[in-house]
């Protein structure tokens, strides 16, 4: 009898100490840029410091078939929380691709080496344009200016950004425009400037999984 007891109790034992570890799965996709997918590639779910985790540990990876495709397990406690990156593993180390990522659940994700996102510029108003006429404008970098001579009404240009993909959320940035290059600085001037917005348009940007419109209004 008590030899059937204690079968029992290391039963319960071992069941409950099964209960407590999870065996998570991530999966999906791994793309060099919005279209073309990348094979042979060495990718890794990195945690970050904070919750249940006091320093950075990887918790699994996997090199990515022909297709780009991908699938690795990693098991934690169940009482384990907090959140890791996806890293690509290179000559030169590793690049960060995917941040924030709770860990402890099961994932399916497209992901972007180079997550461009694509911007439609929309102008309208009822400012009648000069042929001296000049709209500059840019995102965030003033040292890419892209400049238009007598615009006219309607779709006036595609703009492209590289940003850090997020598992939720988007990066913020900031579209900047001038009538002329005096114009322009003032707007410049107002990026630095926490109690200026002059000509300053925030803008939310996701990346390859979505498009962003600027609809630029100038009277």
């Amino acid at each position: 009898m008590r030899n059937l007891l204690f079968i029992s109790i290391l039963t319960s034992f071992f069941i409950s100490c099964q209960e407590e570890t999870r065996v998570n799965s991530f999966s999906g996709r791994l793309y060099a840029n919005c279209i073309t997918t990348s094979s042979s590639s060495e990718i890794a779910l990195k945690t970050n410091i904070g919750s249940s985790f006091s320093e950075q540990i990887l918790l699994g990876g996997a090199v990515t078939d022909a297709n780009g495709s991908f699938n690795f397990t990693y098991e934690l406690e169940e009482r384990d929380k907090g959140t890791g990156d996806i890293i690509l593993i290179n000559e030169k180390g590793f690049q960060t691709i995917l941040t924030d990522i709770p860990v402890n659940r099961d994932n399916n994700l497209n992901l972007y080496i180079n997550n461009t996102a694509t911007i439609y510029l929309d102008l309208s108003g009822g400012k009648i344009w000069q042929a001296t006429d000049t709209l500059y404008y840019g995102i965030d970098d003033t040292e890419n200016i892209y400049s238009l001579m007598q615009p006219s009404n309607g779709r006036i240009d595609t703009l492209f950004k590289d940003v850090i993909q997020k598992y939720e959320g988007s990066t913020e940035a900031t579209f900047f425009y001038g009538v002329g290059r005096s114009n322009l600085n003032q707007a410049i001037d107002s990026l630095s400037n926490p109690k200026s917005s002059f000509q300053n348009l925030p803008i939310d940007l996701e990346g390859c999984d979505n498009f962003e419109q600027i609809d630029l209004v100038i009277n």
